[in-house]
């Protein structure tokens, strides 16, 4: 490239840090699409006419992911420090749209779960290798509002995610269902030819038809339909799923034939039955504290309606799963394209100046207080100064304790709200999503003040960020529950916990671990951290394991949670105006 004048220098300069700003933002937002597809489809695939997964399922299955993902970090940050963004990123995201396609074709437990782990790998490829690709075109001094604008991407990312693939299974499921429903009530064989033609097996059929036949008599008036559900009910020739959701429908019209009814469902030799009957009996009684506190009974037709409602969503998921799995991967699929194009590792590839140089900045070094000298970038030594480095080290050891909460709000919030509410799938995730709907409101302000207000201190923000969150979860179980209050509580935490996660696992991450070994530091950070998310997602699988099976494991979720984050603001408090070391002070 021949040289270019000080004005040229600039704008190609402008160009190449906004274009790089918005291919990094984008990858690793695109990469929470297929991330957030399981966490969402959970509510679906716990129904017994689906896979019928059981918590303890989903807790291992997002174990091996975790774990596959905490391991990953450390390598692909290595790998971004040796092979370049480029690379790692490519391959990665590629693997992530390969796997979410097979996970949608997949009907095994046992499959899902090996590859929910394969697809913690492809995710583990994204963060240490684009921070590194930030931290090569933005100097330290503006460094806390461009990543306070740049961690924008995962909090958004999760929320476009879960709602992407929530409405992905409303909409395949509709269309899926549309084939079935040409005449009412439904008739069996047509339902099974319907079935047969979108590759289901007879069982599976006999389920759907069960279902049509609810919303069907949930159509009807108030007393005809209390009848067809009682018919529905007592034909011990249909599917145990059609059955059980009738004595539901029953107990939501208030039909004085619902306590006979179960009477005798609990008294049923049907082992099936019985089991389907006893987990509604649990839901009723966790309903009843709800109940006492709400208003008048609804109208019948307006109760109706919710059954209806209830059992579409129900057929929906049953139909639709697949797609949560499918849609994001196409969209991610059309993201790999654009970084094909658009990204390039450093400004060096295409004639720039380093960062310092262009912007007259003292370059971060990782030995100034040691008098050793710093190694080559690239290079195995330079990789373990990084992992020597104490600041790296305590930022790793906070990380490890602050990301339990967040991973656990992000794998859990839709079957918690599901399960304390009872909506469905898209509803269910939205709410949940309020928690990072609020992440880049806390990151922009978390950045502006480090920088602003700390003079490029990032330790103050992240203490308070903690404290506060600390606070709200160690009182999370005295909310109400209802759509406002958890809706809120999801809002003002994710507000409070991504501004210290986005300064400890960034721009801390960067400073700390200077331009040259940004993927290391951040691979290393983040890899700790990952270790505390594992906790997160499968400590609701442990404590319902080792509690009775009518204990609230969210009574100690959430104040366990809070402790863990107040023992990270802790160790972060002695370093509160801690500043990189650079060449001029070293």
């Amino acid at each position: 490239m021949p040289d270019l004048s000080h004005n040229e220098q600039d704008a190609l300069y402008k160009h190449w840090r906004w274009r790089i700003f918005f291919i990094t933002w984008l990858a690793y937002a695109g990469f929470y699409l297929t991330r957030k597809s399981f966490a969402v489809a959970k509510a679906d695939l716990a129904r017994p006419e689906v896979l019928g997964l059981s918590l303890g399922d989903m807790s291992w299955m997002d174990f091996s992911y975790a774990a596959a993902y905490a391991a990953g970090q450390f390598a692909w940050g290595m790998c971004g420090d040796r092979f370049g963004t480029r690379r790692v990123i490519l391959y990665g995201m590629m693997g992530s749209v390969l796997t979410a396609i097979f996970m949608g074709a997949s009907s095994l437990v046992i499959m899902l779960g090996i590859l929910f782990c394969f697809q913690g790998v492809c995710q583990s490829t994204g963060w240490a290798p684009l921070t590194k690709n930030i931290g090569n075109f933005f100097a330290q001094k503006e460094r806390g509002r461009m990543m306070g604008f740049w961690c924008t991407n995962y909090a958004l990312g999760g929320v476009i995610a879960s709602a992407l693939a929530g409405f992905a299974i409303e909409w395949g499921g509709q269309n899926r269902l549309a084939a079935y429903q040409p005449g009412q009530p439904p008739v069996l064989a047509e339902v099974i030819k319907v079935a047969t033609s979108q590759g289901r097996d007879v069982a599976t059929a006999e389920v759907i038809h069960g279902q049509l036949l609810i919303t069907h008599a949930t159509t009807l008036s108030p007393t005809a339909a209390a009848d067809a559900l009682a018919g529905l009910f007592q034909d011990a020739q249909q599917n145990v799923h059609a059955r059980a959701a009738a004595l539901r429908g029953l107990h939501a019209l208030n039909e004085p034939r619902f306590d006979e009814s179960l009477k005798a469902a609990l008294q049923s030799k049907d082992a099936a039955l019985k089991r389907r009957v006893e987990d509604l009996q649990k839901q009723i009684e966790k309903k009843k504290n709800r109940d006492v506190t709400s208003d008048s009974p609804k109208p019948v037709e307006e109760r109706l309606k919710k059954v209806n409602q209830q059992t579409a969503q129900a057929l929906w998921g049953m139909l639709g799963w697949r797609y949560a799995f499918w849609v994001p991967a196409a969209v991610l699929l059309c993201i790999w394209g654009l970084f094909v194009w658009l990204q390039r590792n450093r400004p060096q590839d295409v004639g720039l100046p380093a960062i310092e140089e262009y912007k007259g900045e003292a370059r971060a070094v990782l030995t100034g207080d040691t008098q050793k000298e710093e190694a080559e970038e690239g290079t195995w030594p330079l990789i373990w100064q990084v992992m020597s480095n104490r600041m790296v080290q305590l930022l790793s050891a906070v990380y490890l304790l602050l990301k339990p909460a967040r991973y656990l709000i992000l794998f859990w919030s839709p079957l918690y709200v599901n399960e304390k509410l009872g909506t469905g799938a898209a509803e269910s995730g939205i709410i949940g999503s309020l928690f990072e709907l609020a992440g880049p409101l806390g990151v922009l302000l978390g950045g502006y003040l480090s920088d602003k207000v700390f003079g490029a201190r990032r330790m103050p923000v992240a203490v308070i960020g903690l404290m506060v969150v600390a606070v709200v979860l160690l009182g999370f179980n005295a909310l109400p529950e209802t759509k406002v209050a958890l809706g809120s509580a999801f809002f003002f935490v994710g507000f409070f916990l991504y501004m210290p996660d986005s300064l400890v696992a960034g721009t801390a991450a960067l400073d700390f671990g200077t331009r040259k070994g940004a993927g290391t530091a951040a691979g290393m950070i983040n890899g700790f951290g990952s270790i505390g998310a594992i906790v997160g997602v499968t400590l609701p699988g442990i404590l319902s394991g080792m509690l009775s099976e009518d204990a609230d494991i969210w009574y100690y979720i959430f104040p366990g949670l809070g402790v863990s984050l107040v023992i990270a603001a802790v160790l972060l408090l002695p370093k509160w105006n801690a500043l990189p070391v650079t060449e001029k002070t070293a």
